[in-house]
């Protein structure tokens, strides 16, 4: 699969920390009064001491959390192929390096559609839409927004556009086992015979070794594992961009729906 660059990338500042701090501390405030209430128990779930004003918030807060700690999962992919640890621990267990490249990718592709799935979550919840998680589909949730003008909307729909073509290729590996990346053709092949001989402790031919040299598709792998960080690296920034403005706006929202909740 030949990967396509970002159709679409939003120039959007990060969280507003004023506001996020707002937030955090209504929050902490709340877990904290929470104790004091009479049935108040450390080893069991006090959701329903909480008011349904207080619950609307602390759902908010528990998708808000899922949200950030994917954005760390898609910074720590990129951290994990900058570098191929104990190379010979994963040759053992037969993990080549375009073998680990190809997982991490697979997770990331992962991470970026459960993103978007983690919104439309998260829009539900802001603008009490009323639906189950099965239930919270885009098309549903549009539908009950109806033509309000809804700038965290927008911000979902369009990080969808952006990353649409990995969410596609996602399903595809999810449904279909399917992971096909043509930038790896001109040098997998060679690196695949190289490695079968290895483990019969045998040697390549001479002419196979000279139409094929293993020094050069070694060093094809090692751009090919640059373009690829670098390809994260640039999706994990767009993705955190959009993130950002989601939060940035469904905190703006919350805070005037809170009074009517």
């Amino acid at each position: 699969m030949v990967l396509k660059k970002l159709r679409h990338c939003l120039s959007m500042n990060i969280i507003n920390q004023d506001l996020l701090m707002d937030f955090l501390t209504t929050i902490n405030e709340l877990m904290h009064d929470v104790e004091k209430r009479d049935g108040f128990s450390y080893s069991k779930n006090n959701y329903h001491l909480f008011s349904l004003r207080e619950k609307y918030y602390m759902d908010i807060f528990n998708l808000y959390t899922r949200i950030n700690d994917l954005k760390k999962d898609l910074e720590r992919i990129e951290v994990f192929l900058r570098v191929y640890p104990n190379a010979k621990y994963l040759t053992k267990h037969n993990i080549d390096k375009l073998e680990y490249i190809k997982y991490h990718t697979e997770v990331f592709f992962h991470k970026i559609h459960t993103i978007v799935e983690v919104q439309k979550l998260l829009l539900n919840q802001v603008y009490v839409l009323g639906l189950s998680e099965k239930q919270c589909s885009w098309d549903k949730i549009k539908k009950k927004l109806g033509d309000v003008n809804i700038r965290a909307l927008d911000v979902v729909e369009k990080y969808y556009v952006a990353f649409e073509h990995i969410i596609e290729a996602r399903h595809k590996n999810t449904h279909r086992a399917i992971y096909n990346d043509k930038d790896t053709v001109d040098f997998c092949g060679g690196l695949f015979v190289y490695k079968t001989f290895e483990q019969m402790n045998k040697e390549v031919d001479d002419n196979f070794k000279k139409i094929a040299p293993k020094y050069f598709l070694e060093y094809e792998l090692k751009m090919y594992r640059k373009e690829r960080v670098n390809f994260i690296k640039q999706s994990r920034i767009a993705a955190e961009s959009y993130i950002d403005a989601l939060i940035n706006y469904v905190l703006i929202d919350a805070k005037e729906i809170y009074d009517v909740v």
